[in-house]
């Protein structure tokens, strides 16, 4: 019976050479460090579906002047999801909000969803910069003429209430333009100086400042969705070829406007057609993309309401 015991228990015919211990422990850490990679990939995964469904979506359009940027920011009011849409305005862009009614193209339940603030945008009084951050980038309640775009810090008759604080999944902050506030900005750097005064660098670089404050609150989109307008910047490539980008300020922040939004759609006019691209390779000359799917490429009349459910960025109307 021991001796049985013992041939159980009995080095093999061929053993293997131990390994060292510090061979092992390598050994053991790679397998951890690999499992660890893998979870995290997973989770990554998984959190990314997730939020596709929650998170808020910030999305740019941009093209030349009276290419009907406007009229398809309006198309967003069309979601059922979406209950408010609080338009900033700074351009007079709801004349082709209430012309794209009157033709039509937008019922009534559409347009009581948006929520007017018209800012009265000049070189003398640059209330888009004031305006804009106050309420956008603030923490406290302002209560804005809707008319003149002027903030106040108390309640009164006539007054719009915006509490950033309280903004929900079913608000949306649409800020037509961006180029008018960028040259805002550069208004409100130079506030009191004379018409010839050319721009310093201390001047860049506080419109700068002002430029990004807005840009990070957009792309963090914490609370609410963001729908952003702007113009084009016409430049020059290494090859000579005319390329466009978002207009915002300095040529320096526009070049970095796209980064900050997870879909940038450029609007052109093709054989009299509305032509709207939104992915990565739909132009060669002009920054496009989007993060979440969205395509608007082959649209013929293209609607942002319609694309952003059948990305499945928001629930289908009712």
């Amino acid at each position: 019976m021991l001796a049985a015991r013992k041939a159980t228990i009995a080095a093999p015919d061929n053993p293997q050479p131990a390994q060292p211990e510090s061979a092992t422990i390598e050994t053991k850490n790679a397998a951890q460090t690999n499992s660890l990679m893998n979870r995290s990939l997973l989770d990554l995964m998984q959190q990314v579906n997730k939020a596709k469904a929650r998170s808020h979506m910030t999305m740019l359009l941009y093209g030349a002047a009276k290419t009907g940027k406007t009229s398809l920011a309006a198309t967003i009011a069309k979601l059922d999801y979406i209950e408010r849409v609080w338009w900033f305005d700074i351009e007079r862009g709801l004349d082709a909000v209430i012309l794209a009614y009157q033709e039509g193209r937008l019922e009534e339940r559409h347009l009581a969803k948006i929520i007017p603030i018209s800012i009265a945008d000049t070189k003398q009084e640059p209330l888009a910069t004031e305006t804009l951050l106050k309420a956008i980038c603030g923490r406290r309640p302002v209560y804005i003429d809707p008319t003149s775009g002027k903030c106040h810090d108390k309640a009164a008759d006539g007054l719009v209430e915006f509490d950033m604080t309280k903004m929900t999944d079913k608000d949306l902050i649409v800020i037509d333009s961006l180029s008018q506030f960028g040259q805002s900005t550069l208004n409100a750097a130079t506030l009191g100086k004379p018409t010839e005064y050319k721009l310093q660098l201390d001047d860049y670089g506080a419109a700068q400042k002002w430029g990004y404050d807005l840009l990070t609150t957009v792309q963090a989109a914490q609370r609410c969705h963001f729908l952003c307008i702007t113009h084009v910047r016409m430049n020059e490539d290494e090859l000579g070829r005319t390329t466009v980008m978002p207009l915002m300020g300095s040529s320096t922040v526009s070049a970095n406007v796209a980064k900050h939004f997870n879909t940038v759609v450029y609007l052109e006019k093709s054989l009299k057609q509305l032509k709207a691209t939104s992915s990565v390779l739909g132009s060669v000359t002009a920054q496009s993309g989007s993060r979440v799917g969205i395509v608007l490429d082959k649209e013929k009349d293209p609607c942002l309401a319609t694309s952003l459910i059948e990305a499945g960025y928001f629930p289908a109307n009712q």
